[in-house]
């Protein structure tokens, strides 16, 4: 099934870290090297800024129109308004790597690093600064990489956690009248980092050839797809509705899944990023491999989806620029 997107956006940067607030769709966009775009909800360019210094992860919160970053060389937190000024630093004493804003809570998700085996969960309030809460759990990944998502339908966020060698967990947080609870999720496969369907009552998650439905918050399997290809799997699921999802594979094809059967329905064919050799998306590859696309994963934010591919590929990482497509998810659905 070939689609076109309704909108595209170039960058002049890296697309590491992106934010939005779902329908209205403003939508920052963020790179490693620390400069950070910010769109309309017309994808338009709104602001550009260049922190000149690089960031560990970024997030957003459209509401009070400010940002969160983490600068990993001090491990400090600084946030700013949509005008880059700073409104609220953190100590110097904590080890920040990771942020995110929950949506209209008022409250800010920070991960510390505490020491060799454990990391701790600090929660802000997002208009006195004060720090409310804080909470350790064991963590022993070497420099862990975090990533936040809210799972939709309830007070709770999901933070997935990758180390060096591989690791991986996902832990269900909660901050209530003062109290953080943080429960870690056990499922079969967690390769693929669990990805909530619109109405947070089911995620898929995935290993090396298989993907996996669970019922939530009861975490009961409730079933499995196999793909036995010669290309491998990818690292990205986006539901599309609460019957079908997107996944990709290692070579950048995207297929969708008929989530309440678990079989498969379509390729998802981009414009202009059809599946083609090898040598034409990346000259370095061997021309042996499998046939590829240069869309390095799609993400959902309210009734859209951006893809985001590479346009200088052969440039240093520091150098790199993305363009982000946008779609209707509607788009994605079946025929």
């Amino acid at each position: 099934m070939k689609i076109q997107c309704i909108e595209l956006c170039d960058l002049e940067h890296r697309a590491a870290y992106m934010s939005s607030d779902g329908e209205n769709l403003f939508f920052m966009a963020a790179s490693p090297e620390g400069k950070i775009t910010v769109l309309d909800h017309g994808f338009r360019k709104t602001a550009f800024m260049d922190l000149k210094r690089n960031i560990a992860d970024m997030s957003a919160d459209f509401i009070s129109g400010t940002a969160a970053v983490v600068f990993p060389d001090t491990g400090l937190i600084s946030v700013f308004d949509f005008n880059f000024k700073t409104v609220f630093e953190t100590a110097p004493e904590d080890k920040y790597i990771s942020c995110f804003f929950q949506n209209s809570s008022g409250i800010l998700w920070c991960i510390n690093k505490a020491d060799d085996s454990s990391i701790e969960f600090h929660v802000y309030d997002t208009v006195s600064w004060k720090l409310l809460s804080t909470c350790r759990v064991m963590n022993d990944f070497i420099n862990p990489d975090c990533r936040f998502s809210q799972i939709p339908g309830s007070k709770n966020i999901l933070l997935c956690i990758s180390g060096e060698s591989d690791e991986r967990s996902s832990h269900v947080l909660n901050y209530d009248n003062g109290v953080i609870s943080a429960n870690e999720m056990k499922v079969i496969a967690d390769y693929i980092f669990p990805e909530f369907s619109p109405a947070g009552n089911e995620f898929l998650t995935g290993d090396y050839g298989n993907i996996y439905r669970y019922v939530f918050p009861e975490m009961l399997p409730a079933g499995f797809y196999s793909y036995n290809w010669d290309y491998g799997h990818g690292d990205f699921i986006c539901y599309v509705d609460e019957n079908t999802a997107l996944f990709n594979t290692s070579t950048g094809r995207i297929f969708t899944l008929n989530t309440e059967r678990m079989i498969l329905l379509n390729e998802i064919i981009i414009a202009g990023h059809e599946p083609e050799a090898p040598a034409l998306y990346y000259p370095s590859l061997s021309p042996e491999t499998e046939m590829c696309t240069d869309i390095m994963f799609i993400r959902r934010f309210g009734s859209k989806a951006a893809a985001v591919f590479r346009r200088d590929k052969n440039l240093q990482a520091d150098q790199q620029k993305d363009s982000l497509m946008f779609f209707e998810l509607s788009q994605f659905r079946a025929v």
